[in-house]
């Protein structure tokens, strides 16, 4: 470990972006260079000299998973993030690689995995396009959460990559079945030990240190919850978040290994992101013991299935479920702005929802952004229909809208349904509970000069409920 590698890792260009565009955590002193490379340096001969040891977070971030649970995201110090950072770096040629087929989210932070996968990926002609910068098929961002990244583009086209195989598969086998799972509290049941055990077998002993390192962060980050005692299971999604995501998916490339080989041998296909897999076969009875055979490699390493999100489709049903002809009609080329097409997807949305992923969200979120690029938006059949159902049904009931979604939606409003739409939102201040939620509701405020009073208050009043140092 030296200094130099070390300044070199921690300087990088991308990284300082990343953490300085999260909207959630001010950092002080991080966009006056000379102050970061003080901290840098200091930080190393901290580690140089045996005093390091990580900090507890500098605040938590809440938001909502559904019928009030909380999932609690940490901020760490901007001393822990460049640690952590710099492991995941210096580890990643090693750990971000010899990924199985059809497996995604793994990319490391300098590129070179992914430029793998694009490489693999060149034979697939019949793309289905992200729309600017959202992931709108198969469903949104799934147990993980990307506030910040140092490539915010990449798990988008990964994801894409992801579901348009998906789609690919679905044109090739339209007779067969599909089942579609995903891990239980899957960053949550990470075993260190036994992760550091499995990294220990892949990198050569120069690098000895830095998983020493590695491994006293991931034991030590979370004081607030663990006091002094070392932390047994679980990565922390905290704000940054790319670091956890290479070692999770890292954690998980023997069972890919596993379980790939046995799809194939029943004549199927493995496909995973991140937790979220999906099963090809032939029959339901070759996908029951896929399953079965899935429970028991996870149980190995400490994980386990989701019993309540297993679901087993029909070729055709899971095609119909998440809306891949929707999205392919909405994404080629030459209809991206047709008024006809967009509106004929309206009316689908509208007649189909409550039989298509999550209510549809994503493709929501697709015909939004589609209505929102265009220059003129009379003449779009079914627009008013939409707006309606914005404004008496998904903006009160939906608390995950983040600053850019809320703006989207505002845009398309004339002044009566964007005065509708603030009420609405109003009424959601009082009624938070999650941080997340209210941040990016100041932030949408202060876009569209609104006053932030009553939200600061809300912001004050939820993080003094949520002392987790107490």
């Amino acid at each position: 470990m030296h200094e130099k590698e070390f300044i070199e890792i921690c300087s990088d260009k991308d990284f300082w972006k990343a953490v300085r565009r999260n909207k959630y955590v001010s950092y002080k002193h991080i966009s006056d260079v000379k102050k970061r490379m003080v901290l840098v340096k200091n930080t190393y001969k901290e580690i140089a000299l045996r005093t390091y040891y990580p900090s507890p977070p500098e605040k938590y971030l809440v938001s909502n998973k559904g019928y009030g649970v909380i999932r609690v995201v940490p901020a760490l110090s901007i001393k822990d993030i460049l640690v952590y950072y710099y492991c995941a770096r210096k580890l990643e040629r090693y750990i971000a690689s010899n990924r199985t087929d059809n497996t995604f989210g793994g990319w490391g932070l300098s590129g070179k995995l992914r430029r793998a996968e694009e490489q693999e990926d060149k034979e697939i002609k019949d793309q289905i396009i992200v729309l600017e910068d959202q992931a709108y098929i198969f469903k949104s961002i799934g147990s993980q959460i990307f506030l910040s990244s140092s490539n915010a583009l990449a798990w988008f086209r990964e994801w894409n990559d992801f579901t348009h195989r998906l789609y690919e598969r679905c044109k090739e086998e339209e007779e067969g079945y599909v089942a579609e799972l995903d891990i239980a509290n899957y960053y949550d049941s990470i075993q260190i030990d036994n992760l550091i055990f499995k990294i220990r077998k892949v990198v050569p002993p120069p690098m000895n240190s830095v998983v020493y390192l590695l491994e006293h962060f991931l034991k030590f980050w979370n004081r607030h919850i663990n006091f002094y005692r070392q932390q047994g299971s679980g990565l922390p999604q905290d704000i940054f978040g790319e670091c956890s995501r290479i070692l999770a998916n890292f954690y998980l490339q023997d069972y890919d290994k596993k379980i790939s080989r046995l799809c194939s041998e029943k004549g199927g296909q493995y496909f995973r992101y991140a937790d979220d897999q999906v099963f090809f076969a032939n029959s339901k009875q070759d996908l029951e013991e896929l399953i079965a055979r899935a429970s028991s490699l996870l149980m190995r390493e400490g994980l386990n299935l989701n019993q309540k999100k297993v679901r087993i489709f029909s070729t055709k049903d899971f095609k119909k479920y998440h809306a891949f002809e929707s999205f392919k009609k909405l994404t080629y080329p030459k209809n991206k702005y047709d008024k006809a097409v967009i509106g004929s997807q309206i009316k689908f949305f509208l007649k189909n929802r409550k039989n298509l992923k999550k209510s549809g969200v994503s493709l929501l979120r697709c015909l939004i952004s589609r209505i929102h690029g265009q220059n003129n938006r009379r003449g779009i059949p079914n627009l008013k229909e939409l707006k309606n159902y914005l404004l008496v049904d998904y903006i009160p009931k939906n608390s995950h809208l983040s600053q850019k979604d809320m703006q989207k939606i505002y845009d398309l409003l004339n002044v009566s349904e964007k005065n509708k739409m603030i009420s609405i939102i109003n009424k959601n201040i009082s009624n938070s509970w999650y941080t997340q939620q209210l941040y990016d509701i100041r932030a949408f405020y202060r876009t569209n000069k609104i006053p932030v009073r009553e939200v600061g208050k809300r912001i004050t009043k939820v993080k003094n409920t949520y002392q987790f140092s107490k």
